[in-house]
């Protein structure tokens, strides 16, 4: 599986926070399954997914929302505002074919600004 990828200007683009981050699990190529532990990038840093809402075209060229994930490396799970714009660091999209169908990840280096703390409600 060869894959192609292409920078994207994400410094440029915002994306509205979809409210959802999830670790990103491991995966063990040999045996083709879940390591189950989350996976980490080059220098040992937690993958995280962070979803966010696209607008793309739908029937009858009508646009409608769609939700994508970003996968990036971050100490502790980034904490976003539902809703908040995000732009992302060196954002890079990859297109490879796998077992005939094609696939696209899109990645980043970081959220610029860093992760954003959520807002704790006065107890």
């Amino acid at each position: 599986m060869r894959a192609v990828s292409f920078p994207i200007d994400g410094q440029r683009m915002q994306f509205p926070f979809a409210g959802t981050v999830r670790p990103v699990v491991g995966w063990d190529t040999a045996s083709n399954k879940s390591t189950g532990v989350q996976a980490t990038d080059d220098g040992g840093t937690a993958l995280w997914e962070i979803d966010v809402l696209i607008k793309v075209p739908g029937f009858g060229g009508d646009m409608k929302s769609e939700t994508i994930s970003v996968r990036v490396p971050a100490r502790m799970e980034p904490k976003l505002p539902d809703f908040a714009p995000i732009a992302f660091e060196h954002l890079e999209l990859s297109a490879y074919l796998s077992k005939g169908d094609m696939r696209v990840n899109l990645s980043a280096a970081g959220i610029v600004g860093g992760p954003v703390q959520r807002e704790q409600k006065a107890a």
